[in-house]
């Protein structure tokens, strides 16, 4: 039976473990990330290597201290991605064991990251929106006036998702709604804007809202063995492309298109427009993930050598496109590795951004139109847009795959040099094997 003050003290270095995986969940990290954080955080703590055991889900986070506390809990929220919360607690974690923090100064370190304002005004960040869905719709074979016309109505869109969750609709809604916004001022702006690719800003002005991020980390949690976290966000994300699907079918109703599911979308193949129009979508999607200032170059950069790389293999080397796509995915995360063991920051906070413009979001929906309207969609449609959808499924997997395979061969020895390193840490400052209330820490 252990005392009332080594209770307390569990309960308040539980409660501190629970608050910090819930930061790095609620900010978009992937369940790797969140597990790996909360025991380097329990060995500083003064846990036992293994004592603990974690669950995670996409909502809830359980630690349980097997029979000494049982098991605590809390509930996470859905807030979006915010990379400059998730690198600030990585790094916040070991700076508590480089410098000696006594948990009270690592509660106030944290709860000080958590009151930090977002780098970017909204209107600086409605701005990003603009210039990256206008650069998805170059990279889509768009030209200059499509790509306005892509950016006003990506504005449109997301000011109306804004407004929307002000009144609180549910956020699948908001997409749907929203990207119902976008894709009919794109149809009305129609008549306005002298283009040769006139459709292409009803294509891309709602990528916006593709959940690229929990795509990711669904992917990334199933090959990491998370199960219940990967199907969870899976879900998510369907019901979100489900939503933007809703937003679009019902634009295309509402302006009677018919023809949406056997629109061909083309890559560019100007090399040096498509590299450069990669930039700027993963800058802009840098901005709305909210990297700091300081890590936006290295993120356009990445998005530059993806989708060159998957563009110089896919119309110069004939690769299959989920080929392509995932030799780009392969080169970003080795090139995010290097970046973020410079600047100390999570490899995703690079990776993200840039595999962003790769991802599939015009085929899946496509798909999903077709499948809605499957009554009066010619069969040979229905199944070019079929072919196209399982194609995209591939691209994701890709991506995703990608992504995750050099981190995993990577991490193998990056968190073996980091476990020593630690160790070493807390062998200059020793912690007690029994845990003892907050202050006893030098």
């Amino acid at each position: 039976m252990i005392s009332s003050a080594t209770n307390n003290a569990l309960q308040a270095r539980i409660q501190l473990l629970l608050q910090t995986g819930k930061m790095l969940m609620e900010n978009g990290a992937d369940t790797n990330r969140v597990v790996r954080d909360m025991n380097r955080l329990a060995v500083y703590m003064g846990f036992q290597e293994n004592q603990l055991r974690l669950h995670i889900l996409n909502s809830v986070i359980l630690v349980d201290l097997k029979a000494e506390t049982g098991t605590n809990f809390c509930q996470c929220e859905v807030r979006g991605v915010n990379m400059d919360v998730i690198a600030k607690v990585s790094r916040l974690i070991w700076r508590a064991a480089e410098e000696h923090y006594c948990l009270e100064d690592y509660k106030a370190a944290l709860e000080a990251i958590e009151a930090t304002p977002k780098k970017y005004s909204p209107l600086t960040t409605c701005y990003a929106t603009a210039l990256a869905c206008a650069a998805l719709s170059i990279l889509f074979g768009g030209d200059l006036p499509a790509a306005v016309s892509t950016a006003i109505c990506a504005v449109i869109g997301i000011r109306a998702r804004g407004v929307l969750t002000g009144y609180g609709v549910n956020p699948y809604a908001c997409v749907g709604l929203s990207s119902f916004a976008a894709t009919f001022f794109a149809w009305l702006a129609q008549s306005y804007v002298v283009s040769a690719t006139p459709w292409i800003p009803m294509v891309a002005c709602g990528l916006v809202f593709i959940p690229g991020v929990p795509l990711i980390n669904a992917v990334d949690d199933l090959v990491n063995n998370y199960i219940a976290s990967g199907m969870t966000r899976a879900m998510n994300a369907l019901l979100i492309i489900g939503g933007m699907t809703f937003g679009v079918v019902l634009a295309m109703k509402v302006g009677n298109v018919s023809e949406f599911a056997s629109l061909t979308v083309a890559f560019s193949e100007d090399f040096t427009v498509s590299a450069i129009a990669a930039a700027v979508a993963s800058l802009g999607f840098a901005v709305i993930f909210n990297l700091p200032p300081s890590l936006l170059l290295p993120a356009a950069a990445g998005g530059a050598l993806a989708v060159g790389l998957r563009n110089l293999l896919l119309f110069d080397g004939g690769a299959p496109l989920p080929t392509a796509t995932a030799a780009g995915a392969v080169a970003v995360s080795l090139f995010a590795l290097f970046w973020s063991r410079r600047f100390r920051v999570p490899t995703h906070v690079f990776s993200i951004p840039a595999v962003i413009p790769m991802m599939p979001g015009v085929p899946l929906y496509r798909l999903l139109f077709s499948i809605i309207n499957i009554d009066t969609q010619p069969l040979a449609v229905f199944w070019a847009s079929l072919q196209g959808g399982i194609q995209a499924v591939l691209v994701l997997i890709a991506i995703s795959v990608g992504v995750a395979i050099p981190n995993l061969v990577a991490r193998h020895y990056i968190d073996k040099a980091k476990k020593e390193k630690l160790d070493d840490l807390l062998r200059q400052a020793p912690v007690p094997e029994a845990p003892t209330p907050l202050t006893a820490r030098p």
